[in-house]
């Protein structure tokens, strides 16, 4: 059960941390955020190196995401989202 709340948070934080068109170069994977950024939403955590890298290789998918997903949005609290957009240098997505 915490495996697969973790791994909806971890859409959530995906979605919410940057903006950008779905793009079909993309791979687009949720699973992908799940174990590195686990500690980002499991204990509030700085996102590692390799968190803010799954973030950065998921970018294009952000907005199909919250397409496909809108009640994500409601899973992680805009200051989370914005801290890790802060370390993570990665911008809020505007879809």
């Amino acid at each position: 059960m915490r495996t697969s709340s973790l791994a909806v948070f971890a859409m959530l934080l995906l979605l919410i941390l940057a903006g950008a068109n779905l793009s079909a170069a993309a791979v687009c994977n949720l699973g992908a955020l799940q174990r590195p950024c686990a500690a980002v939403l499991g204990r509030g955590s700085p996102p590692s190196p390799q968190c803010c890298f799954a973030l950065r290789q998921q970018l294009p998918c952000y907005c199909g995401y919250l397409r496909k997903y809108p009640s994500l949005r409601n899973l992680i609290s805009p200051s989370t989202a914005r801290t890790v957009s802060r370390i993570c240098r990665i911008g809020i997505p505007r879809c």
